[in-house]
């Protein structure tokens, strides 16, 4: 048994290194840490990189915000419209519309909608149907609308409380 106790101290002691395993394990550890230090250094400077370039965007867009902005000033229209309602209400400026699809619109003659219908019909059809129609789809996309108030959602709630009311005094 002596021996047996022996073998096994033996196998748990950690073996015992000599001065060059001890210098290589050191010399590892020393390329992990220079690894991971420039692969810190290369993602912080693709990070720049990419921040430079939305920075970049961002300037060119806000000078052209500032644009419109002072253009809209010039004209007399900074009252009525600003770069919000322009983006989301004002719709794009069309040379040609489909006489019987109303909803296919273009400004470019080379749309394929457009091309189709030139092997087939004239090219004066899709401009009259346009200027016919730009005016009432301009002042329908630009004016306000007021959103109606539905009595059905105010009554639901005052039912519902005093459905609750009752039962309360029930119990």
């Amino acid at each position: 048994m002596a021996r047996q106790a022996k073998k096994k101290l033996a196998r748990k002691a950690p073996p015992s290194r000599t001065p060059e395993q001890l210098e290589i394990a050191e010399l590892q550890k020393k390329k992990r840490e220079l690894i991971k230090e420039y692969d810190n250094r290369i993602n912080a400077k693709k990070l720049e990189a990419k921040n430079g370039s939305i920075d970049d965007v961002w300037r060119k867009l806000q000078s052209i915000k500032d644009m419109v902005r002072s253009s809209l000033e010039e004209m007399g229209l900074s009252g009525q419209y600003d770069l919000k309602s322009l983006a989301n209400k004002v719709p794009d400026y069309y040379f040609y519309q489909h006489p019987t699809k109303k909803i296919l619109k273009s400004s470019d003659k080379t749309d394929a909608w457009v091309q189709d219908y030139l092997k087939k019909g004239n090219e004066d059809t899709l401009i009259e149907t346009a200027n016919n129609s730009r005016y009432e789809f301009f002042v329908k996309q630009t004016t306000k609308t007021r959103k109606r108030k539905s009595k059905s959602s105010s009554t639901s709630s005052v039912s519902s409380s005093s459905d609750t009311s009752q039962s309360e005094g029930i119990g």
